[in-house]
């Protein structure tokens, strides 16, 4: 493995790459990116942009590419390299919705980060930068998954609200600073989205927000450019004859249920960063634990402990 990325970054890839395997209702998942592809990775022209809302279909669609030869960038792959990737992703969530000082990221700056993909779904690209990287890459073509909007707020209830409303990711960033980038980009997108308001009143925002975008998405790109993804209906043939790609045979399209996965795979990334916090914290805990306890047990002496630290202090 590559001793160009962090130690931190190395143990990340060896251990979401096994707890995805044992995710035995997603077979076929491919691993995440594996250090020398990230450190090293062949430049490949953006062809395909899936923007679909997250939790529309877009993993299906990214392991339906994946099948056809294409290496999809999504959130997992951003997670990989929280320390390089969330980094920009969120230099370029400032420019854009929080009057950030850096420039605008266009084609060269998302080209950086999606270096080495030809495809991308999912946050934290989409839906944030959807219109950007339909502007900044006019040859890809565009895939748009869509569902009824109740049921995607359920969805995202039941994934993204869930996971984002953990009470101890606070504490887990507070210890671990690989977790951090992480998540100033989540508390972004939900500021944004209003994802994690799926729960309350807030739904009126999330369906506004829902139904708006897709609106502009299909205002905004040619048409010729652009195919409406159905789910259930369209599959392997629409999206070839779409690309311009063989059908593959003997095989369905991926049928993957995103409610169910997004939690486990947050929870490989969860004990990744509670491990290094946990490394970090207990020890220091220990120790700090066996001082008070031997203060207790001494706490006759205490007075002569605190008289001698003076004297020392001052000597």
């Amino acid at each position: 493995m590559s001793d160009l990325l962090p130690i931190e970054s190395q143990n990340f890839h060896r251990m979401a790459n096994s707890g995805m395997r044992k995710l035995n209702f997603m077979p076929g998942l491919p691993p995440v990116a594996n250090a020398e592809f990230i450190e090293d990775r062949e430049k490949r022209p953006i062809r395909v942009l899936c923007l679909g809302m997250p939790r529309t279909g877009t993993m299906s669609l990214g392991l339906a590419l994946g099948t056809l030869g294409y290496r999809c960038y999504n959130h997992i792959e951003a997670c990989a390299v929280p320390e390089r990737d969330m980094k920009s992703w969120n230099e370029a969530l400032d420019a854009k919705f929080f009057g950030g000082e850096g420039k605008r990221y266009g084609r060269n700056e998302f080209a950086r980060i999606l270096k080495g993909f030809d495809a991308v779904a999912d946050g934290p690209a989409v839906p944030y930068f959807a219109e950007d990287l339909i502007e900044a890459f006019p040859e890809a073509k565009v895939v748009l998954t869509e569902r009824p909007v109740d049921d995607w707020i359920r969805s995202i209830s039941n994934s993204v609200a869930a996971a984002w409303g953990w009470w101890s990711w606070p504490l887990v960033v507070w210890a671990e600073p690989a977790a951090a980038e992480w998540y100033r980009e989540s508390r972004r997108m939900e500021k944004i989205s209003h994802f994690a308001d799926s729960h309350t009143a807030g739904k009126r925002l999330i369906r506004a927000h829902y139904t708006d975008y897709y609106a502009h998405i299909r205002k905004v790109c040619p048409k010729e450019r652009l195919l409406d993804f159905k789910l259930g209906v369209h599959g392997y043939k629409e999206l070839c004859e779409f690309l311009g790609e063989k059908e593959p045979e003997g095989q369905s399209y991926p049928q993957i249920n995103e409610s169910k996965t997004f939690v486990p795979l947050y929870s490989v990334w969860w004990w990744y960063c509670f491990r290094l916090a946990a490394q970090k914290v207990l020890p220091r805990a220990l120790v700090g634990g066996i001082a008070m306890w031997t203060l207790w047990r001494r706490r006759r002496d205490l007075p002569g402990y605190l008289t001698s630290l003076k004297a020392f202090l001052l000597y």
